[in-house]
Order: C-alpha cells, then structure tokens, then sequence
C-alpha cells in the first residue's frame, strides 16, 4: 500500500506476498507501508516531492514503457512511475522465474525462497528506523519490511534446489552521504 502507515487488505491477508517499496538508496519510499506482515522490499520509486527529505533522498522512480493516447493508442514513450504497485510486479516476476527453474515449487517454497535469498535492508548511522512517528523515508527492519531486499538472481538459485540452498553471506550497505547529513538536518522525513 502507498499510505506510509500500516499494512491493509489484501497485503494483510494469509497466504499474501506483501511487498514494500523502497527508494535507489533502500531506504523505505516514504509512500510505502510497513509493518509485520511485509514478506520482503525491492524498488518502487521515491517522488523526489514527497516529504521533507524528497529533494535529497528521492528518485525519479521506474522507467516504464507507456503509450501517450488517452482515449485511443497513441504514440509509445517511456514514463516515470512511483508505488507498491509496481513493486510487487517486481516480486510476481522473480517468482515466475523461480517457477521457470523449477516448477515443482510449493507456495511454501516460494515465500521461503524469496525470504532467505533476500539481501539485508540497508543501514544508516543517521537515519531513523521505521515507526509509526517515523513513516517517511526510513530505516527498514525485518519487522517492518520483511526479511530483506529481492534478490531474484538468489532466488533462482533457491529453486533449482531449495533442500540445499545456502544464502551467501551478505553485509548490507550502508547510508552514509552528504545528501543524507542534509536531510537529517531538517529533521524526520514526515510524509
């Protein structure tokens, strides 16, 4: 969902992947929801408009191929897009992928396997984890984003043999710049 606060329907629901958007950085978008019942995090753009912090910490969100009719076809372009919406198209593709490799896959096996190919969120000396008085751009958490950032190419490797799949060791990035001392500098990234 793109209300920064708390997972809603369907993502809330059993048996659903929810995913959580986050910005180039890895932080959490400042749209993005949180909470517990996120399965995992991967990009879906960061309104540079959004929040305090847009100037500095947004992007300018996914590249997507479009078409500029409004009632009829028009001409093909590309478009700058922003959401969980297109976050978890993201996750539905490595899934077909993992399906791809090996088809014998449960449902069980396909959230394990997005779970513990995951990369570890990002980190940052500065920037707060997220909270409901922190819903902007944000420190994510496993309890808060889920077990970690889409690594489809990991994901694969899980499927082709999930009983002996051993998720390489990963230390995760960290955030640490002058554009991030900036936006400390103006306090929480309130949406």
């Amino acid at each position: 969902g793109n209300e920064h606060g708390s997972v809603e329907r369907p993502a809330n629901c059993s048996g659903v992947v929810a995913v959580a958007a986050l910005n180039r950085d890895g932080l959490k978008a400042t749209y993005s929801n949180f909470g517990a019942q996120i399965t995992l995090a991967t990009v879906g753009g960061d309104y540079r408009g959004d929040g305090a912090w847009g100037s500095l910490l947004g992007d300018d969100g996914l590249l997507i191929l479009d078409n500029g009719g409004t009632t009829s076809p028009g001409s093909p372009t590309y478009s700058r897009v922003f959401g969980s919406s297109f976050s978890a198209p993201i996750v539905a593709g490595a899934v077909s992928l993992m399906l791809s490799a090996n088809p014998n896959l449960s449902v069980t096996q396909i959230v394990s396997g997005l779970r513990i190919s995951a990369r570890p969120h990002v980190t940052s000396p500065k920037i707060g984890a997220c909270s409901a008085q922190n819903p902007g751009r944000c420190i994510c958490s496993t309890a808060t984003c889920g077990a970690g950032i889409l690594d489809a190419t990991q994901a694969v490797l899980y499927a082709l043999n999930p009983s002996s799949y051993v998720a390489p060791a990963q230390s995760p990035a960290v955030i640490d710049n002058a554009d991030v001392d900036a936006a400390v500098a103006l306090g929480n990234d309130l949406p």
